[in-house]
């Protein structure tokens, strides 16, 4: 099967999703990002495309080809996956969408950031030192440890955190949908409701 058309210039979309394809970070809070572009791709049914360290598809929002990529590679790799996405895929500044898990919020809270500065992890912060400026930034909450220091690599999430993060992972992508058709207020809008648990409120009335 071949992989969908490149984005190409002209007000499109790309959406990156931190994360490893390592079996042990599988489940794990790291992968937060990838499992957001995992979630997208699987409600669009758009199977992810193995092209190297990337897997990627192309998908259409509010008339708009967004391109949905994760890295196939463990983060000490991600420079050869960011290289090859500012190769092959093209697209507006300011259009490019990043995902993933933030350890200083809430699990489920979610915050959209356009503004340079701050960290992530690792690959977060290669993304950004790559595409900066003009990346948007979706946080999802996911909680610090109880104990110590946050540990990113291999610390499970919990079944009391799992459904929260998980509904933050889908109010993450309803906010960057309805960034791309209405703009980033209407798009903050949906996010002030969702972090009080009334995202459907937004939804019911849009």
């Amino acid at each position: 099967m071949n992989e969908p058309n490149q984005t190409g210039s002209g007000g499109n979309w790309l959406f990156f999703g931190a994360g490893s394809p390592e079996p042990k970070f599988l489940g794990s809070r790291y992968n937060v990002g990838a499992a957001a572009i995992d979630i997208l791709a699987l409600t669009e049914k758009a199977p992810l495309f193995e092209t190297g360290p990337i897997k990627s598809t192309l998908i259409e929002i509010g008339g708009k080809a967004v391109r949905l990529v994760k890295p196939n590679v463990v983060p000490e790799m991600v420079d050869d996956a960011l290289g090859l996405i500012k190769k092959k895929f093209v697209c507006d500044p300011g259009a490019i969408i990043v995902f993933y898990g933030d350890p200083d919020h809430d699990p489920g809270r979610i915050k959209m950031k356009t503004s340079t500065g701050g960290n992530g992890n690792r690959v977060v912060d290669t993304f950004l030192k790559t595409f900066d400026p003009g990346v948007i930034r979706f946080r999802i909450g996911m909680g610090r440890q109880k104990k110590g220091r946050f540990n990113e690599v291999c610390e499970d999430i919990s079944a009391e955190d799992g459904p929260k993060i998980l509904t933050g992972i889908s109010n993450a992508l309803w906010a960057a949908k309805i960034l791309i058709r209405h703009g980033s207020k209407k798009a903050q809008d949906f996010i002030d409701l969702a972090n009080r648990g009334k995202e459907q409120q937004w939804l019911l009335k849009n």
